[in-house]
């Protein structure tokens, strides 16, 4: 029993490499933001029905270029985090805020969790290839999010505070 878990988790580990490695670059295309939340939202919403996703600050109308099946991914990796880390049940809100800077007007898509927070002495390495909390993780999840979201010429960042969940800021650009 021991042999095939260790041969499962070599496998997944094989397989997330393949990911990160072999990412292609973005195939844009405009989408509606809400529609891509919605979508990768709902596989998660009917497996762990102890979840609440909430879009209510997320309006609809907003439409950006992206590379639709990698923001899911992106999108998937980040609920699948969240879910792990409130144990299967809690709340996960996402919101999207329009922002113009002096030089540029982009997209803030917010994912925040209820659960217990990162610690903030490995939030710094959150993102690297590799790096887990996990017994059964293979380290790429974070780092291929921050690697799609890069690929779209966009950045993302974590904000935690210990015991009151953790939130992933995507900032993606509206002008191309």
């Amino acid at each position: 029993l021991a042999i095939i878990a260790e041969v499962e988790g070599m496998d997944a580990l094989l397989s997330d490499f393949r990911s990160f490695a072999a990412l292609p670059q973005p195939i844009r295309a405009w989408a509606d933001l809400r529609n891509i939340v919605e979508e990768a939202a709902s596989v998660y919403a009917s497996s762990y029905p102890e979840v609440i996703f909430s879009l209510t600050e997320l309006a609809p109308g907003i439409s950006l270029r992206v590379d639709r099946p990698q923001l899911k991914r992106a999108l998937a990796n980040l609920f699948t985090n969240s879910i792990e880390a409130m144990g299967g049940r809690g709340r996960v809100d996402i919101r999207a805020d329009l922002v113009k800077a002096s030089d540029s007007r982009y997209c803030r898509l917010t994912v925040r969790d209820n659960g217990p927070g990162v610690p903030a002495d490995i939030r710094d390495k959150i993102f690297s290839p590799y790096f887990t909390t996990k017994s059964a993780g293979t380290g790429l999840g974070l780092a291929i999010v921050e690697r799609i979201i890069l690929d779209h010429g966009g950045s993302i960042r974590c904000e935690s505070d210990e015991g009151a969940g953790a939130a992933f800021y995507i900032d993606l650009p509206l002008d191309h």
